[in-house]
């Protein structure tokens, strides 16, 4: 192609890095270029000006955000795949993985965000798959290389594993390489279910080569083999077991872990928390009831009326707290997913009392004031 001229209209080294990535990638996707205007004289381009390691410690090694979601779920962002420097027993990016894993190890499913990860080291892949398959499972990618060949088992398991946790994987077209070999081997060994789009398609791994003073070129020097399918995700991608749009999907995983719950554990002592979480979601999906002047009032200490549009409930000094409401006279209080208000009516049909009920059982009641003027509108 450059012998046809097809890229002398590029005058500036970073189009020119552009349009060779775009022309590679149709042969494999993690062929790319990339272009430094400052290079040094000599053949390689320059040095980064953050190190690899603190670039790694600053990302807290690709682990993002990890939380429990309303209904006892755990929740990982995982934005890259960090080595885990199993031959450093002080390994910060291990620790990171593990601090994560042990942060979820009580939550009722879990649900990893592969959302924006592009990748990363396969030994990371290997020991957080090793967190919800048994020990020595027959399940890793064999990556094939012109010198041999390299499983992508880790040389430690992940020492808890949990094995029955309901585990739940977003992906998109973002997702790619290492995030799609996670998904991949967790799919074919059904263990995960995965939801969002289908990802990038890049199975190939490899490195960075210097071409001249100003260019790295990505280059894959192996190729994965799953042993249950027999084959990879090169060009395809990872097809999700439940297709949505990636920005719907955390929502959707949620709503799938929550009804497997409440379905394979019917007498669970969490049954109500998990209930409670599923409303949240069906509700976010329903257009609100709209809040009326009905429920304003004073309730002995509390105040309840609209604040910037919404219904609130302002006690004392502290902040008003946003009413959502589930259905006619019962509502749950935003951010707080454990408690439920219900207004309870006399045979007029008019509100004599706000009901407070905890997803443990516990009660508060706030009588009506009538006699107390109507606050419209919280400042």
């Amino acid at each position: 192609q450059a012998a046809a001229g097809n890229f002398d209209q590029y005058r500036h080294g970073g189009e020119l890095a552009t349009a060779l990535s775009s022309t590679l990638r149709a042969k494999d996707n993690h062929f790319g270029v990339l272009y430094s205007a400052a290079a040094t004289k000599g053949a390689a381009p320059p040095a980064r000006s953050i190190s690899r390691q603190l670039n790694m410690q600053r990302q807290n090694f690709g682990f993002k955000r990890v939380e429990i979601l309303p209904g006892n779920i755990g929740y990982l962002a995982l934005d890259q795949f960090a080595n885990p420097g199993f031959d450093d027993p002080a390994s910060a990016a291990k620790v990171a993985a593990d601090n994560a894993l042990n942060f979820m190890a009580n939550s009722s499913a879990v649900i990893i965000d592969l959302r924006q990860n592009g990748g990363g080291s396969p030994e990371m892949v290997g020991y957080l798959v090793s967190a919800f398959t048994a020990a020595d499972a027959p399940i890793y990618n064999q990556f094939r290389q012109r010198q041999g060949s390299f499983s992508e088992a880790p040389s430690q398991f992940f020492a808890k594993p949990r094995l029955d946790v309901p585990l739940y994987l977003l992906i998109s077209g973002r997702s790619a390489s290492a995030a799609e070999g996670f998904s991949y081997t967790l799919q074919a060994a059904k263990r995960a279910t995965v939801v969002g789009e289908a990802s990038a398609g890049g199975a190939n791994p490899g490195g960075s080569f210097p071409a001249g003073a100003h260019f790295l070129v990505f280059v894959s020097t192996g190729s994965p083999v799953n042993p249950i399918t027999g084959s990879n995700w090169e060009g395809t991608g990872v097809v999700p077991d439940v297709v949505v749009p990636s920005s719907q999907a955390l929502t959707r995983a949620q709503q799938l872990a929550l009804s497997q719950l409440l379905s394979a554990q019917p007498t669970h002592p969490l049954q109500q928390v998990w209930r409670w979480a599923s409303e949240l979601l069906d509700m976010k999906e329903q257009p609100n009831i709209a809040a009326t002047a009905d429920y304003a009032g004073q309730y002995q200490d509390l105040t309840i009326a609209l604040a910037n549009n919404r219904l609130a409930l302002h006690r004392g000094k502290r902040p008003p707290q946003y009413l959502q409401a589930l259905r006619p006279d019962l509502f749950a209080i935003e951010g707080l997913a454990d408690v439920r208000i219900r207004f309870d009516r006399d045979d007029k049909r008019q509100i004599k009392a706000a009901e407070f009920f905890t997803v443990d059982g516990f009660e508060q009641r706030f009588a009506r004031n009538v006699d107390q003027p109507v606050v419209s509108e919280i400042k």
